[in-house]
């Protein structure tokens, strides 16, 4: 028990303090701004834009760069849920499942992006500039999310081989 009382000194004992690593405890907040500032370095039209419509283009070049930060708040979110949910399940001695939670938590984006610029029809220059604007700079960001979730994984898992 954590906080035993002492029968003959009547003093209570201090509560046991789990020791954990810093590095768990900010990697998935690292992993937000890595992903938003790899989404903000890729944002833009890459190669010849073939969008005629300066109307578009001004909407996109100016609320696009905000999709990022948008994306990466709702994947936060996304992980802190999946966490609580670990947690009421009692599996928090499981830290290995951390990585995977936060990978799991950016797939929607590179599903989204991947389908966006892979099997999207770009008839209409709307069409073009999400597919141009948004999905390629969020498959970008997404694949460095999952990168940065798959260093985590290592850094856990080598950490367990020599701690033992």
């Amino acid at each position: 028990m954590t906080n035993e009382i002492n029968q003959e000194t009547a003093e209570v004992a201090p509560p046991i303090i789990k020791k954990t690593d810093l590095l768990n405890k900010i990697w998935p907040m690292l992993t937000l701004l890595i992903f938003v500032l790899v989404y903000y370095l890729f944002y833009g039209p890459t190669g010849i834009s073939d969008i005629t419509n300066q109307a578009i283009i001004n909407i996109f070049t100016k609320y696009a760069p905000y999709v990022g930060w948008l994306a990466g708040i709702i994947s936060l979110v996304i992980f802190y849920i999946l966490v609580l949910i670990k947690r009421i399940a009692h599996l928090t001695k499981f830290i290995i499942l951390n990585p995977l939670l936060l990978a799991l938590s950016f797939l929607p984006w590179y599903l989204f992006s991947r389908q966006l610029i892979f099997f999207e029809p770009r008839f209409t220059d709307i069409a073009r500039a999400i597919i141009s604007y948004i999905g390629e700079p969020l498959l970008v960001a997404s694949k460095g999310a999952g990168i940065l979730s798959a260093i985590w994984l290592a850094y856990i898992v080598i950490k367990k081989i020599i701690k033992k």
